[in-house]
């Protein structure tokens, strides 16, 4: 026994001998290992001769999965107990021609396999082996990566790298030999091989975000991948020396490699849809004994894999990056404020460096080419900007000031401090839903843990979009401003301005609700010049909330101006009164009768009361003398206006269907008011080169105020009143009248209702012109006697005389009254109480108007209406008159007939029945003087009879006593030749003929 113990232990002596067939510290322990040889090492100078394959699969930011497999040719011998000084390792050294810096080959550690390798109980050198590659592939990792949080190492039968052909591997010592089949004479093959399976949790840096400790990373890298983001992502590889390494990166499944760095390479990965993996190779089999760790810092660029479940957002040049929103609201024009908001759907590039906004640790290793709504919301809720960038760089001082240059008016404004806005409701000024905290519900189709609340999506067509704004938002301090400011500094015309000088917000207000209301289309271009050219793609919107007392056309409270990213857009804009005037509705008088109706845009109401009081007829100087007054007013409730007389200019127009008596009134008490008031300028009153009269001459002028109106419709009735008096003269100078005395006629004409209005603009109360004839008596001769008037060809009678309007209306029922009137007289109608006509026993006099038609002006639907009343001469009336419309009405004042016709409003037709009478008062009143002449001559003729009677007594008796005594010659008797005489009458006494010869006389 004991010489076959020493045998064994020095059988390693006679190993140079053998070495031709083998390792001779194989053979020592009866094993076959190939032999030697130095040139087959490709590791020289140092004991490992590993080759890797390292591929990583980006789980996510936070973990990564590693597959590695190692190829094992070459070991530290030490690591696995055959190093110096134990009995393998000095049979390496000593007879095999090993030295330091040789490692343990493969097949040397498979025949070693299931050695212990320090004494009983110590782990195998295959279980050693396994450790130390273990140990090798964390500390790898952890270096380069991050903390390995799972490994898993065992041996594995191939090795492949690549595209390359897989390499065998054994972990078994009888068949690796050429002596025992293998296929090479290679103490270095076949390898021995490793697989690992690792995880490892990655640290932010690796991704270059900043992060505090709300940093959700994954979702914040993938979301900025989705949004576009092209983010560098570093690692440091390690390769041990004696090592070779491939190194393939694979991305996430949401991203995929756009580049990598200079060493490195891009490999398509499999899969769909495809992406591109990062590939690296490290040799450092020629590491010297003093050589460490070979380590590279590589760098690949990730991007989005873009899919049509979940799109890169791309967002197309010149979209809308901002919605800004200026609310300027005049509704308290003492208080009126600006408030302001802005939603960002997205920021680009441009404007985020410009602001020096960076949302990575270092900005060259990412770029992103903008930053979306839900991008913001992903940095304010992972904390990887400071929003106070956004605030202090948005320009809303800059746009603000734009405004208030821009709107006339509008003077320095104060703003609070820009703030963000958690979550709207898309109403208001906020037009859509969004702000920090939005929550997506619809849209995105990320599944939601229980209680996660998604600020932010990653998956779905709204994955990452600009769709949901962040808002910001500042209100001003309250401020002064009223619509009069904006027009005054809008106008450029010195009468307007003298007249907004004097014109108070309730003025504006009483005029807005008159009835009338403008519209326009306003060219919204000036707002260019409130955006600051350094924004990106803004919409601006403008709203203007009226004054309280002002509305549009619609009856909405604003004006919206709009400037879209396609450029500025035409506003239809309209101002009307908050209780605008309606004229669609009657007028009624005191007594509540209808002075207009409803569908009469203009109301005017007469009332003429002519007092006729006598007619005498001057028999000696065939002349007429006429005693009369007149008392006319001319009531203007409203005026209707043609729609043609409207202005309008282009896409300017004023609408106004009547204009109200109040109105009327305001623009008196408004023009009362300015330095200069408003005028008509010069007017004619007459043309002078038609009427060669004095008035004509000299032009008038209408100024606008209480005084002025009075003073002008003075001037007008003055001014007629002179021109009928030159036309009288002027008719008398002519000839066409022998004797026309109008000197004491005089007309009178009064304004009355123009005070000053009250607040409510109506037509109720009218304003009202009143024209005047005092009583006056005049006479007009023809210098003919009646009995040459009536033999005179009435052709020859040269009369003018002037008709109004009226005259259509009432000409001919007044004179078919006058030839009624004429008739009877000639016809001796007699009865009891004077003349009638017709006669009681006939049927009276019946007129038909036939369709009437009042209108004076047809384009503002002017017509005359209201009451006419005659005032009849003592004595004269009209009995069982009636009107088949109920428009007559006769009264009695101060024992004389009121006949009153009251004119309906609008086309009427009627029915007039009456008599005429003619009663013996009036006969007393105009022929007295006859009487009283008839009974001076009778008088006269009963003393004349007297007389006489005396005398024919005397002459009776004469000739009685003288009758036997008569006696003719014959020259007497031939001058009675052709006489008769009642001497010679046969049978009359004496008596008779002296009778007869007194009524001769």
């Amino acid at each position: 026994m004991s010489l076959t113990l020493v045998a064994i232990f020095t059988l390693h002596l006679l190993a140079p001998i053998v070495s031709a067939t083998g390792m001779q510290a194989c053979s020592n322990t009866g094993g076959t290992c190939d032999t030697y040889d130095h040139a087959d090492d490709m590791t020289p100078e140092r004991q490992d001769w590993v080759e890797g394959s390292y591929e990583f699969d980006l789980v996510s930011t936070s973990s990564i999965d590693l597959e590695l497999t190692w190829a094992v040719r070459e070991f530290d011998r030490d690591s696995l107990g055959l190093g110096s000084g134990t009995l393998v390792g000095d049979a390496l050294e000593q007879t095999d021609g090993l030295d330091a810096n040789d490692g343990a080959p493969a097949d040397l550690i498979r025949h070693s396999f299931n050695q212990e390798t320090a004494g009983p109980g110590s782990p195998t050198v295959g279980q050693k082996l396994k450790s130390e590659v273990n140990n090798a592939i964390q500390s790898a990792l952890e270096s380069g990566f991050g903390t390995v949080t799972s490994l898993s190492t065992d041996y594995t039968t191939s090795f492949t790298v690549g595209a390359e052909p897989p390499v065998a591997c054994s972990t078994d010592d009888t068949t690796d030999a050429f002596a025992e089949g293998a296929s090479v004479d290679n103490v270095f093959e076949p390898p021995l091989c490793f697989t690992a399976s690792a995880s490892v949790q990655l640290a932010a840096s690796n991704f270059n975000l900043v992060g505090g400790s709300d940093l959700d990373l994954e979702r914040t890298y993938r979301g900025l991948l989705t949004m576009g983001a092209e983010i560098n992502t570093s690692f440091d590889l390690t390769a041990q020396p004696g090592h070779k390494a491939s190194f393939v990166i694979n991305p996430p499944s949401y991203s995929t490699v756009l580049a990598v760095d200079g060493s490195g390479s891009l490999a398509a990965s499999v899969g769909s849809p495809g992406s591109m993996s990062a590939a690296w190779s490290m040799n450092h089999l020629n590491a010297t004994e003093t050589d460490g760790d070979l380590q590279q810092t590589v760098d690949l660029r990730m991007g989005h894999r873009n899919t049509s479940a979940t799109p890169t957002v791309w967002i197309e040049d010149g979209t809308k990056a901002l919605d800004i929103h200026l609310v300027l609201d005049l509704s308290d024009e003492y208080a009126a404020t600006v408030n302001f908001a802005a939603g960002l759907h997205y920021l680009d590039a441009e404007t985020l460096d410009e602001w020096g906004i960076n949302m990575f640790d270092v900005a060259s290793m990412a770029t992103i080419p903008l930053i979306t709504s839900d991008g913001i919301r992903l940095a304010y809720h992972n904390g990887i900007v400071d929003l106070s960038q956004f605030t202090d760089q948005f320009p809303v001082g800059d746009i603000v000031s734009g405004l208030g240059d821009t709107v006339a008016g509008v003077g320095e404004i104060t703003m609070s401090d820009l703030e963000w806005v958690p979550s709207t409701d898309g109403t208001g000024i906020f037009e859509t839903a969004g702000g920090l905290n939005y929550s997506h519900s619809t849209g995105c189709t990320e599944p939601v843990s229980a209680g996660q609340v998604l600020h932010y999506c990653l998956e779905g067509t709204e994955a990452m979009g600009s769709t949901y704004p962040i808002y910001l938002q500042t209100i001003s301090d309250p401020f002064s401003m009223n619509l009069i400011d904006i027009l005054q500094a809008y106008n450029t015309n010195g009468m307007i301005d003298d007249f907004l000088d004097g014109v108070q917000t309730s003025d504006l207000e009483r005029l807005m609700n008159s009835g009338i209301s403008l519209e326009t289309v306003l060219d919204s271009s000036y707002l260019d010049t409130i955006i600051p050219a350094n924004l990106p793609p803004s919409e601006l919107t403008v709203e203007i909330i009226l004054p309280n007392w002002v509305t549009t056309i619609d009856g909405t409270s604003t004006i919206v101006l709009e400037k879209t990213v396609e450029g500025t857009q035409a506003t239809d804009i309209s101002f009307t009164g908050t209780d605008p005037y309606s004229w669609e509705h009657e007028i009624l008088d005191e007594d509540d009768n209808v002075v207009c109706f409803a569908n009469q845009s203009s109301c005017v109401r007469s009332e003429v009361d002519f007092d006729l009081s006598s007619i005498n007829f001057n028999e000696w100087s065939a002349s007429v003398s006429f005693t009369l007054a007149l008392d006319a007013e001319l009531s203007v409730y409203r005026i209707g206006i043609p729609t043609d007389d409207l202005p309008e200019q282009g896409d300017t127009k004023v609408s106004m269907e009547a204009i109200p008596s109040d109105l009327i009134r305001l623009i008196i008490d408004l023009s009362s008011r300015m330095e200069e008031p408003l005028s008509s300028g010069e007017i004619e009153l007459c043309d002078p080169t038609e009427y060669d009269m004095q008035i004509c001459d000299e032009p008038v002028e209408l100024t606008a105020t209480r005084q002025g109106m009075k003073d002008f419709t003075k001037l007008i009735g003055d001014s007629v009143t002179d021109l009928l008096h030159q036309a009288g003269t002027l008719a008398e100078e002519d000839g066409s009248v022998t004797d026309m005395d109008l000197s004491s006629f005089e007309i009178r004409t009064a304004i009355s209702g123009i005070e000053a209005p009250d607040e409510t603009v109506s037509d109720d109360e009218p304003i009202t012109l009143t024209v005047s004839i005092p009583e006056v008596t005049f006479t007009i001769g023809t210098g003919l006697g009646w009995f040459e008037l009536a033999e005179t060809d009435p052709n020859d009678i040269k009369l003018s005389v002037v008709t109004s309007a009226i005259q259509s209306v009432f000409n001919q029922p007044l004179k078919m009254a006058a030839d009624a009137f004429t008739t009877g007289l000639q016809s001796s109608i007699v009865s009891g109480s004077g003349v009638m006509y017709p006669p009681q026993e006939q049927e009276t006099i019946r007129l038909e108007t036939g369709t009437v038609n009042t209108t004076i002006l047809e384009e503002n639907g002017l017509a005359y209406t209201g009451p006419i009343s005659f005032t009849l001469p003592r004595g004269i009336q009209l009995v069982d008159a009636s009107s088949s419309a109920g428009n007559l009405f006769l009264s009695e004042d101060d024992g004389r007939q009121v006949v009153t016709y009251v004119v309906p409003p609008g086309e009427f037709s009627d029915e007039l029945s009456y008599r005429i009478e003619v009663g013996w008062i009036y006969f007393l009143i105009q022929f007295w003087v006859y009487p009283t002449i008839v009974l001076i001559l009778l008088v006269l003729f009963i003393r004349r009879r007297r007389r006489k009677k005396r005398a024919k007594k005397a002459a009776l008796a004469n000739r009685e006593s003288s009758i036997n005594k008569a006696q003719i010659g014959d020259s007497e008797f031939s001058d009675l030749t052709g006489f008769s005489s009642p001497a010679l009458r046969h049978g009359e006494s004496i008596e008779d003929m002296a009778f007869i010869d007194e009524l001769s006389r």
